[in-house]
């Protein structure tokens, strides 16, 4: 027996089960396949800050003047922009301490403002909180030949700024590493 696409298998349960499901997949199908012809998908070239590339969409239509395609972060708009504070580490408590090291200058990224969201959870929930901007602080990541062999065999005086950040480390219980992909 031949079945066409539209008659369900009669002789079992499952062949109907199966028929049922395939009929579904279809349907599903076929509304994904809808809603992707309704979306235009963005496309936008690196060097689009210099104006070099224009912004278009995959149909070949320029896009709307606000839409942020120029970056590839997203900005925050202004208008929803945080800023919280962190209560730093204390001393002598035993509460948990949370410290964050973030490498984004961008202060209006949605980035920093899931930083500022998660300090704020922390806080609310008791930690202490402590924020090492790295942009801030002006690091420099470059590990030279001293650093390195001071480093590697322990002979000599730790750099400055690297003891600094030992201390932070050190008394962190967690720790949270924020950056751009």
């Amino acid at each position: 027996m031949v079945h066409q696409a539209t008659d369900p298998p009669e002789h079992s349960c499952f062949h109907s089960i199966l028929f049922s499901l395939r009929m579904e997949m279809l349907k599903i199908t076929a509304i994904a396949a809808a809603l992707a012809g309704m979306l235009a998908l963005n496309v936008q070239a690196a060097d689009a800050v210099t104006g070099a590339t224009i912004k278009v969409n995959i149909q070949g239509t320029e896009m709307p003047k606000n839409v942020d395609a120029v970056t590839s972060a997203s900005v925050v708009p202004k208008a929803f922009r945080q800023t919280v504070k962190p209560n730093g580490f204390k001393r002598g408590t035993n509460k948990v301490r949370v410290l964050f090291v973030v490498g984004d200058p961008r202060h209006e990224s949605v980035e920093w403002d899931m930083v500022n969201t998660a300090m704020q959870h922390f806080m609310d929930k008791g930690c202490e909180v402590e924020l090492r901007d790295l942009y801030a602080l002006d690091w420099n990541p470059i590990l030279t030949r001293e650093n390195f062999l001071q480093a590697k065999d322990g002979f000599g005086k730790t750099p400055e700024d690297v003891a600094i950040e030992q201390l932070y480390v050190a008394a962190a219980d967690y720790i949270i590493f924020a950056y751009p992909n």
